[in-house]
């Protein structure tokens, strides 16, 4: 009896496991709007339409999310309370420029992806206007949008894969963004793009290269402006995808706002369906706001039944007209100011309270004598929060220095205090970086070379801010006790210093630990000094046999033996044979007694000559500020960095170790940010220990340890907060 209630009771905790795993799964993660439209009324209030959608743990949108409540509130006026919002499915037009690959490697899989999107237009969404685009060298739309499922479907059928056809793939997601901003003039429609592929962006044949004269980063910044969301779906010719860029296709969704699927030739009605779930998923809260002129910054909260606590995400939508909302006066707070001595800048925190009359807010500095540094720091909108590095161009050491905060308002007019002061906050500091060492070199390699009775010392040098003059060198052993002694010697411009290899090495026989100490001397008499241990390997017997025999007086004598000895046997054997003899020539092979062995060369560490690279780099870089510039490179190895006062983008000679350095004038840029180099025909890119780091495929890169970039198309790296790079190999 005993057994059986034993048995039930499994079978109902298995039951409630199985029947929970799915709610579980189920649980929200993330809160992603998509699409905003603010409505000027007559009372000067805006309505607020914001699109959104809830996806589970697992990236999944929620078609229907139990939604409890939802609130919004203006960042900016956190003294006001949150304004509750209502929910609802939207029912505005949607417009949606489906985007289908027609290039050459289509036609085997032609019918199955159109079987596969006529299917997904059953379940579009209400109101949806589909317009149908194949493409391949140059977009071809095949209908207009329209809301007749029967016209999409036909269109649908009409594409056809063209033999040899390329994939523009980012010219034709330009084009749609200008198609639908030109044809959609309704304020309140919602827009989307969705783009299906099963290649790169390349042309067809030999060859190959990019296709589109538009770029990634030019189709994604148009979307980001236009606020429209472009959904992808890669169709994988193989286990890992390698037909498709998949990262970009997966960074376009995200960095738009939409959702990105890949998968075989099996799962693709499965693809467009997904994609057509994310587009009826989608969720409109409108609320009555009081916003400002331009940019307004926002936070969407939305509380789920039986969920804690409630879904929230950030987002910013324009207005073109100012709220009568009267505000009261502007709290601006300098938190800390904090000097990084490694980067030579200082690093300010602010805080930013009921300011949403603010247009600009400005940063001075100013030395205690009253005058002010020529730069100022200008940041649009009421931040709520601000941190920013300021460099130190123009300060000198050991003086005091004042940030002041100041702003103005849409007139362009200051804002003031209560008691009528412009500065709105202040706060003092002292400059005193750390003064850098007169010449920056390390230790590479200290060698004994027991048979020439040499000590070989490799510096590396890594920056000279004053003239060297003279060097000398030390040599301890493992207790500290002076070995030898050498200097101090005239500088030579040497990196290597060869040196008489001390008596108490030449004597060892056995490994022994020492450490050597190399100080360089400058013309103004300043001693920069920098140590290095090693192990001295003496060679043992039976090397030290060979390489006296391979003193030419031992070889000579050895020869000699030789000869006389064997004159001895050979007059003994002629006496005995004299009447039997018969020359014989006999041959014989000489072999050198010792050689010289050499360390092996690691291919890797090998460097390319600057002028002769047999590759070059393409830089595409995009700035916070909307500039675009583009650099080929053929000079290696190359670091990307912040110059102070230097022209954007000159590319400028460090020394020979150190190569060439690009300016990257964005103040979140390190001075020595990132290098790229070149070796054994690969590139390859490390971070210099920046101070806002390297972001490949969105991974922060690990300081100082080099990581490999692709050699068959362009890769996207993200250089700190705002600069975007596009590094792509050329031959």
């Amino acid at each position: 009896m005993r057994t059986v209630y034993r048995t039930i009771i499994i079978n109902l905790i298995v039951s409630l496991l199985l029947t929970a795993l799915p709610a579980r799964a189920q649980q929200p993660d993330k809160l992603i709007v998509t699409y905003t439209t603010p409505q000027e009324q007559p009372d000067g209030t805006t309505t607020l339409a914001t699109y959104f959608t809830i996806t589970d743990a697992a990236g999944r949108p929620i078609v229907d999310p139990p939604i409890e409540s939802a609130s919004i509130q203006l960042l900016g006026l956190e003294t006001l309370p949150p304004a509750a919002a209502t929910v609802a499915k939207p029912n505005t037009p949607f417009y949606v420029a489906l985007l289908l690959d027609a290039s050459g490697s289509m036609a085997p899989v032609m019918p199955q992806v159109r079987e596969a999107a006529g299917a997904a237009i059953d379940s579009a969404p209400p109101n949806a206007h589909v317009s149908v685009v194949q493409f391949s060298d140059k977009p071809q739309p095949v209908t207009n949008f329209t809301n007749d499922p029967g016209r999409v479907k036909d269109a649908i059928n009409r594409t056809q894969a063209i033999q040899g056809g390329s994939t523009c793939l980012y010219d034709t997601a330009f084009d749609a963004l200008d198609r639908l901003e030109d044809e959609v003039d309704q304020p309140q429609a919602r827009r989307a793009i969705i783009l299906f592929t099963d290649g790169k962006d390349e042309q067809s044949g030999p060859g190959g290269g990019p296709c589109s004269y538009y770029g990634y980063g030019d189709a994604v910044g148009r979307a980001r402006e236009m606020r429209l969301p472009i959904h992808t779906i890669g169709l994988c010719s193989d286990s890992q995808c390698t037909n498709l860029n998949r990262a970009d296709l997966t960074n376009m969704a995200q960095e738009t706002g939409g959702f990105s699927y890949t998968g075989d030739q099996q799962e693709v009605r499965q693809l467009f369906q997904q994609i057509m779930d994310a587009l009826n998923s989608q969720m409109v809260a409108q609320t009555q706001v009081c916003p400002h002129q331009g940019n307004n910054q926002a936070a969407l909260s939305v509380k789920l039944r039986n969920s804690e606590p409630a879904l929230s995400t950030t987002f910013d939508f324009p207005a073109g007209w100012d709220c009568s909302l009267p505000v009261g006066p502007v709290a601006v707070q300098i938190i800390s100011v904090r000097y990084d001595a490694a980067e030579d800048v200082f690093n300010l925190s602010l805080s930013i309270r009921d300011a949403p009359a603010m247009s600009q807010l400005i940063v001075q500095v100013w030395d205690k004598n009253g005058s002010q540094l020529a730069e100022e720091n200008k940041f649009d909108g009421p931040p709520a929060s601000l941190s920013f590095a300021r460099h130190t161009a123009g300060m000198q050491s050991g003086r005091e220095y004042c940030f002041k905060l100041l702003a103005l308002n849409r007139q362009q007019e200051y804002l003031q205090t209560e008691d009528g002061k412009s500065v709105l906050a202040e706060q003092c500091v002292i400059y005193e970086p750390e003064q850098k060492a007169a010449v920056e070199f390390n230790i590479s390699a200290v060698t004994p070379d027991f048979e020439q009775e040499k000590l070989l010392i490799d510096l590396n040098f890594i920056s000279f801010n004053a003239q060297p003059d003279k060097y000398q060198v030390f040599i301890n052993d493992h207790a500290g006790s002076r070995v030898a002694e050498f200097g101090p010697t005239v500088y030579q411009q040497e990196k290597q210093f060869v040196l008489d290899l001390p008596p108490a090495m030449q004597q060892l026989d056995q490994p022994r630990q020492y450490k050597t100490t190399v100080e360089i001397i400058t013309k103004d008499d300043r001693v920069t000094q920098q140590e290095y241990e090693f192990q001295a390997i003496p060679p043992g017997r039976l090397a030290r046999f060979a390489s006296n025999l391979a003193q030419p007086l031992v070889i000579f004598g050895m020869l000699g033996l030789v000869v006389v000895s064997m004159g001895a046997v050979g007059g003994w054997l002629f006496a005995r044979n004299r009447r039997s003899v018969h020359p014989q020539l006999h041959g014989f092979s000489r072999k050198n007694t010792a050689e010289l062995h050499r360390p092996p060369v690691d291919p890797t560490m090998l460097s390319t000559d600057r002028a002769g690279a047999p590759l070059r780099l393409r830089l595409s870089l995009s700035l916070s500020n909307q500039q675009r510039h583009r650099q080929e490179l053929s000079q290696f190895p190359c670091v990307l960095g912040r110059l102070p006062r230097t022209t954007p983008y000159q590319l400028t000679m460090l020394d020979d170790e150190a190569g060439y350095l690009l300016n990257v004038p964005d103040d979140n840029i390190s001075r020595r940010h990132v290098q790229l180099t070149l070796r054994n025909n690969k590139f390859y890119i490390t971070d210099l220990k920046s101070r806002n780091g390297t972001f490949v495929a969105d991974q922060r890169l690990e300081p100082e340890r080099p990581t490999p970039l692709s050699m068959v198309g362009p890769t996207t790296v993200k250089l700190g907060l705002h600069v975007q790079l596009e590094i792509e190999p050329l031959p």
